[in-house]
């Protein structure tokens, strides 16, 4: 039985595994072993994300950007990284309710980059100069420091 990437992330950083994401080059390691490499899902997985039409998952990574990620709880080992993809509030920022039921930034941090490696595999999250615009950089309406790169979504 193939166990689902995200499930599979989810767990291993509940349980202070070690892991490694890296959206432009599609790669996920988790306790030192390849879930995703170099946007191949390894044998032993499968992609737990579902179909959705671009506009509906670009709406999806702001909620959980905007409501979760955003607001979660730095995490106590921080996980050394070359690239901050996504900005979260420092620990001084967050007011009492979201220190207190925020959620671990590890977690929130494979959740998100996670599901966003999913969804370029499987094809559903792609640059559309329509709905993206011409620019470099696709930007959140509702937040602006949400920002996809061009670049990062295969072009």
């Amino acid at each position: 039985m193939k166990h689902g990437v995200i499930m599979t992330l989810m767990n291993g950083v509940m349980n202070n595994q070690p892991f490694v994401v890296n959206v432009e080059s599609r790669e996920i390691k988790l306790g030192g072993k390849y879930i995703i490499k170099k946007g191949e899902v390894c044998d032993a997985y499968k992609l737990d994300v579902p179909e959705m039409e671009l506009e509906e998952i670009l709406e999806e990574i702001e909620d959980f950007y905007v409501k979760v990620y955003k607001a979660s709880r730095p995490s106590t080992k921080e996980v050394n990284r070359r690239v901050i993809m996504f900005k979260a509030k420092l620990r001084d920022e967050l007011d009492e309710r979201e220190w207190l039921t925020g959620i671990d930034r590890n977690l929130c941090r494979v959740i998100l980059e996670g599901t966003i490696i999913c969804r370029l595999i499987n094809g559903s999250l792609y640059w559309d100069p329509e709905i993206m615009g011409g620019n470099l950089y696709w930007q959140s309406k509702r937040d602006p420091e949400l920002v996809l790169f061009r670049n990062y979504l295969g072009l």
